[in-house]
């Protein structure tokens, strides 16, 4: 053997042992989450799955299992040749099976940008670790109860952790205890629901601040008067929605004047961007001088969402 072909032999010798452990790493990462996963549906009561978890099974893998959905990630140091598949997308809704999140271990779903458990049996608690899901953009675990069986417990406040979060939807359970100060830093979210729990306020921790104090705020408010939650409210084919619950007296053309004055400041604390809403001293200004943008005086019957969104920046100069 030659000089050089001895020195290029020894050099990847040397390099082997640094090698197979990133490629075992990132090969493995799939296989991984595969055997969570069905330690997991091990876990669950499925009856009536209606085929979601047939599936889900050790001799295929879970790119192509029903409601599970990879993509193509880089090791963090490598480069895009080095691109593997992991679990990005799970979406169970209606399945119907029962069980916990016990064994859902969010650790090993760091690449996880949706999951949505809507609609199924779930119950118990939500397990802290879920604030692993840094990349998640869509969390769905409404509506899962069955009977005195329901998803409960206080709502970790590691969900304030998922930074990239845009809709959480957490209503229809039974979750008890303040709403965590921590989800006030979800500055990327557009949609929440938090309807039809059993919460009290926000925590004591909680500052008066234009993200969370004041969206609560709208929502309570749109609720009472319209009888709805506003959940839905804000789209578009929504925007000839009658205002007023039907169920409540017909108010006199003063009292007309008020409800639309609340109406109006309800729908500014509900905002997208929480620094388009005003501040509760604002909110309480308007209400004390009692003066509504004359643009949009007119009577109830006639008021459209649609006008409550184009008028509704005034409220901060009331």
């Amino acid at each position: 053997m030659s000089l050089l072909a001895f020195e290029i032999s020894l050099v990847l010798l040397l390099a082997l042992p640094n090698l197979l452990p990133c490629a075992n790493s990132t090969a493995s990462q799939l296989d991984q989450q595969a055997d969570m996963l069905l330690r997991w549906k091990s876990s669950l009561n499925y009856p009536m799955s209606f085929g979601c978890l047939e599936t889900w099974s050790n001799h295929t893998s879970p790119c192509n299992w029903t409601g599970v959905t990879c993509s193509a990630t880089v090791p963090h140091g490598h480069g895009r040749s080095d691109a593997v598949k992991v679990v990005t997308y799970i979406s169970l809704a209606a399945c119907f099976f029962e069980g916990t999140l016990d064994q859902l271990h969010f650790e090993d779903l760091s690449e996880l940008s949706v999951l949505d458990l809507s609609n199924n049996y779930l119950y118990g608690s939500i397990p802290p670790s879920i604030g692993n899901l840094t990349k998640l953009t869509y969390l769905d675990l409404s509506n899962n109860i069955n009977g005195s069986w329901c998803l409960s417990g206080h709502i970790p406040a590691t969900i304030g952790m998922l930074e990239n979060l845009e809709t959480l939807n957490l209503g229809g359970n039974n979750f008890t205890g303040r709403i965590p100060s921590s989800l006030g830093n979800l500055s990327t979210l557009v949609h929440m629901n938090l309807s039809y729990n059993s919460l009290s306020e926000l925590s004591p921790t909680m500052m008066f601040t234009e993200k969370c104090d004041v969206y609560s705020f709208g929502v309570v408010t749109m609720e009472v008067v319209m009888g709805k939650h506003p959940g839905d409210l804000l789209l578009p084919f929504f925007c000839r929605t009658k205002l007023l619950d039907q169920r409540i007296t017909a108010p006199t053309s003063t009292e007309e004047k008020d409800i639309i004055l609340l109406l109006l400041e309800a729908f500014a604390c509900l905002q997208v961007c929480p620094k388009s809403r005003p501040t509760m001293q604002q909110v309480y200004q308007a209400l004390t001088n009692r003066s509504c943008p004359a643009a949009i005086q007119k009577p109830l019957h006639e008021v459209k969402l649609q006008d409550l969104h184009d008028f509704c920046g005034a409220i901060k100069n009331i």
